[in-house]
């Protein structure tokens, strides 16, 4: 597969050529030097700090290059029809003129491929114990033997290629469609790594990932900080130090998730 950011690049650069020109008339300007008078301190170099205008002695006349603009257009189509990076058929539709209800079509399409990408599993062998049964006289004691056996796992890699698609398309067009379904990845998606990734995407600090990683510890500093401040008197016996670095832990936890 084609790296996603040699494809962007490729995108771009394509894009700038469906505005190429041949020049038949080059443009000429010429400038214009205000004269300084000699009582006000000028000198022959005061043009080149200022005091210039610009007149247009020959317009610049170009034609579209139809030749280059074509094979851009072709590469792009390519691109759009064919590429393995949806945020880059995206984007390449949208610079040969795809009608927004086209590209609406293709984020429905992609969003139920890539969450079935985001729940994707692996079988894998794993290497187990099992206590297989008692030992002969004398002992009677039961014994384990290893075994391998297969187990389906979340598979990373494919999970990780499919947010970062997901991350991309989401820039690209801003489609609520592809916010919900990060969202609900962040929520939900077995692998921390990528619901902390998700969070991210969403424009999650880093502070809010680990409130929801840790709810336990959150409400703790909620509860926390709710004591403080209903009984001051006893969180002051019991240790200012310490309920006061509590209160201000679950203030500002309290303060953020509130918002």
């Amino acid at each position: 597969m084609e790296p996603l950011e040699v494809v962007l690049r490729r995108i771009e650069d394509l894009k700038r050529d469906l505005s190429a020109e041949i020049e038949i008339q080059p443009g000429i300007i010429d400038p214009v030097y205000e004269d300084v008078p000699e009582h006000q301190g000028g000198t022959s170099s005061d043009h080149d700090r200022g005091g210039v205008s610009y007149v247009t002695r020959q317009e610049r006349k170009a034609i579209p290059d139809e030749e280059k603009i074509q094979a851009a257009r072709i590469q792009l189509q390519q691109i759009y029809d064919s590429s393995e990076w949806y945020s880059t058929r995206y984007k390449a539709g949208e610079a040969i003129g795809k009608g927004s209800k086209e590209l609406e079509n293709n984020i429905s399409e992609w969003v139920v491929l890539l969450q079935a990408q985001l729940n994707s599993k692996v079988t894998r062998q794993i290497t187990c114990e099992i206590e297989v049964g008692p030992q002969g006289p004398p002992s009677g004691e039961p014994y384990t033997r290893e075994i391998i056996v297969d187990r389906d796992l979340p598979d990373e890699d494919r999970r990780l290629y499919a947010l970062k698609e997901l991350e991309m398309l989401f820039i690209a067009s801003g489609s609520n469609k592809i916010k919900s379904l990060i969202q609900e990845t962040y929520e939900e998606n077995e692998v921390i790594s990528i619901r902390r990734l998700a969070g991210k995407a969403l424009g999650y600090s880093d502070l809010r990932i680990w409130a929801h990683e840790h709810p336990a510890a959150v409400n703790t500093a909620r509860i926390l900080r709710i004591w403080a401040h209903k009984h001051p008197v006893h969180a002051t016996l019991t240790g200012v130090a310490t309920v006061g670095a509590a209160y201000a832990f679950g203030l500002i936890l309290y303060k953020f998730l509130s918002k």
